[in-house]
């Protein structure tokens, strides 16, 4: 269903059909495997996304770009609008991650060679 090369598949961390999927086709989309389609298509970037990670406490996903942000979107409401844009990175943001731990807390790394830990309750990096 992509229309480009998928850079990033994740499983869901407590759905064991759930899965998404990242692609240069500036697309993520949530699949299920009972069903064997997408559930949710989110154009999230105008660039292709390369890290995408689900929040295993709230029904969030992230995704990273080429355009050097980081969106979340809210799976249960519209995924026409990001929750949330992260910006702070000058350069293309190659890995996100949720923490284990905390719902709030997002790490990423980009190619400016900087990682940066966020507080997604108040959208902003910790420093």
């Amino acid at each position: 269903m992509h229309e480009a090369v998928v850079n990033q598949a994740i499983w869901h961390p407590t759905h064991e059909s759930i899965f998404a999927s990242g692609s240069q086709d500036q697309t993520c989309r949530v699949w299920d495997l009972r069903s064997g389609k997408d559930v949710k298509k989110i154009h999230a970037h105008n660039n292709d996304i390369l890290s995408i990670d689900f929040n295993k406490y709230e029904n969030f996903i992230a995704t990273s770009s080429t355009d050097n942000l980081i969106k979340i979107f809210d799976l249960r409401a519209n995924v026409d609008m990001p929750l949330m844009m992260l910006v702070g990175h000058q350069l293309p943001v190659k890995r996100i991650k949720f923490s284990p731990y905390h719902a709030n807390i997002l790490a990423s790394t980009s190619y400016d060679m900087s990682v940066k830990i966020w507080d997604c309750n108040v959208q902003r990096e910790i420093n």
